[in-house]
């Protein structure tokens, strides 16, 4: 266990990847929202990652938004 009563000497840095998937009808219409975002918290309307709070979470996505988008599965995977 570490021992902090002399302060902290240095930080350690820790990253994370996390996948989202955001819904898309036939028409090729994607819904990119925080409300289809597994990472935000509809209780409290407060994004998971960032802690931020969106204003209007069903239609846009927060300022702060670190996800990075990728085109639409079916592309990636060739049709299947």
């Amino acid at each position: 266990m570490a021992d902090f009563t002399d302060g902290v000497y240095s930080y350690i840095k820790a990253t994370a990847y996390v996948t989202n998937y955001f819904p898309m009808d036939s028409k090729g219409n994607a819904d990119i929202s925080c409300y289809q975002c597994r990472f935000f918290s509809r209780n409290n309307g407060v994004c998971q990652l960032t802690k931020d709070v969106t204003a209007y979470p069903q239609r846009h996505v927060g300022r702060a938004c670190p996800l990075n988008y990728i085109e639409n599965i079916k592309e990636e995977n060739n049709g299947e």
